[in-house]
């Protein structure tokens, strides 16, 4: 029996549909529609499962899991936003 491989690409993929699903089921209005949310560049649900990948990983630091999914991923999260202090809030 061979195993079959599941690439980071489809792992995020596959987290970020079952996140965003749950999300939209179990947050309550007041938080998924809460004032300011049209300003935000990264959706909740983009957050939560970069922040479940992150534990998967057994990642330390979220500064450089922050740097792996901006050389590797950027494709998935177009908008993620810069950990600099100076620009914080910025998209990169």
């Amino acid at each position: 029996m061979t195993e079959s491989t599941v690439s980071t690409d489809e792992l995020l993929l596959t987290l970020y549909c079952i996140i965003d699903d749950l999300y939209q089921d179990v947050a309550p209005d007041w938080v998924r529609f809460r004032s300011g949310t049209g300003r935000m560049n990264m959706t909740d649900s983009e957050s939560i499962t970069l922040s479940v990948m992150q534990e998967g990983r057994s990642n330390d630091s979220e500064l450089s899991f922050h740097r792996v999914v901006q050389k590797g991923y950027r494709h998935l999260f177009p908008d993620l936003i810069c950990r600099s202090p100076a620009t914080e809030g910025a998209r990169i």
